[in-house]
């Protein structure tokens, strides 16, 4: 917890979690200075040609978006300046990126989203944006220039693109030149803006934590599959009414205390919440990716846990309980 990472630039565990993680850049040289080439550039895009792979081109000025499988023909006519290619979770198809993981071991692998590797030439971009989950930038191939603003929110103006969020009007408050081994932390919401210099590739890592929004609707469907939960709330007990489109305080009373008895049980939430962050990101390639998404939790101090001599310790993977 107090040793220095070198991923971090020599800042322990616990001071970046306790100044940076989720609240404010973090920009290091040379964090990873003997990083080997973990892709090729042709290999990328022999990825990306995979149609089980999501994939998308990024193409001049006005930001054309095309989405893969890319073929090998539309590769052969790219402009030599002006463009990216995309391509997510590489980290399930290639050891050698996966392996970076192995520098974040200061963090929930739960929280894992992908590795995302960015191939691009010079001034190829995707436009100022910002992003709802934490990204650790790591510059391999190049380099590339990576200017940052402010916080951003959902009134932040953004310009009128079919299909990427770029930001209106956006102004940097800082830049950074980012070259092989160097190393860029962004909190959720970090206005940011990067454009390549020359021949470049960059991985993303990215940790995901899910929306209010997400969280209550795959919630709402978990508790559908509970036989002891109540699936339809009963009337309070009736009064006569003056008002016959009002709805009373005894209604509201009453779906309170419903949904307390949800939110009152560390074990109901516990267990879903472990297979809702382990669901695999891509069920439909597992065969050949082998994806491993894994959590544990610990019921002994929860509400309503089971009562026993021994240790409550479940793990999830892939969205399963583990028997045994």
């Amino acid at each position: 917890m107090t040793r220095p990472h070198k991923l971090l630039g020599n800042l322990s565990q616990k001071r970046f979690l306790d100044e940076f993680w989720q609240q404010k850049p973090l920009f290091v040289k040379n964090a990873l200075p003997e990083l080997p080439t973990l892709i090729e550039p042709d290999e990328l895009a022999g990825f990306a040609m995979n149609e089980e792979i999501h994939s998308r081109l990024i193409v001049g000025k006005e930001l054309e978006v095309e989405y893969g499988p890319i073929s090998e023909e539309r590769f052969l006519t790219l402009p030599e300046n002006n463009w990216c290619l995309l391509v997510d979770a590489m980290d399930l198809w290639s050891p050698k990126i996966k392996k970076l993981l192995n520098h974040f071991d200061f963090l929930p692998s739960w929280r894992l989203d992908d590795i995302m590797v960015t191939y691009s030439v010079e001034g190829g971009n995707v436009g100022a944006h910002f992003d709802h989950y934490d990204v650790f930038l790591i510059q391999g191939l190049g380099e590339k220039s990576w200017k940052l603003g402010g916080i951003c929110d959902e009134d932040t103006e953004l310009s009128k693109h079919e299909d990427l969020r770029v930001i209106h009007d956006f102004k940097h408050e800082r830049e950074f030149i980012m070259s092989t081994g160097d190393m860029l932390y962004l909190p959720p919401r970090y206005a940011h803006y990067g454009i390549t210099l020359s021949e470049s590739i960059t991985y993303s890592v990215g940790f995901r934590m899910p929306s209010c929004s997400e969280i209550l609707s795959d919630l709402a469907v978990e508790l559908n599959t509970k036989s002891n939960f109540p699936k339809y709330i009963s009337d309070p007990r009736l009064k006569p009414i003056e008002n016959k489109d009002h709805i009373s305080n005894e209604y509201l009373i009453q779906i309170r205390a419903r949904l307390s008895e949800v939110l009152d049980d560390d074990e109901l939430l516990l267990e879903w919440f472990a297979r809702y962050m382990t669901e695999p990101k891509y069920p439909e390639s597992m065969d050949v990716t082998n994806e491993e998404r894994i959590a544990t939790i610990d019921l002994n101090n929860s509400k309503k846990a089971i009562p026993t001599t021994g240790e409550i310790i479940k793990k999830f993977k892939n969205g399963r309980l583990l028997e045994g």
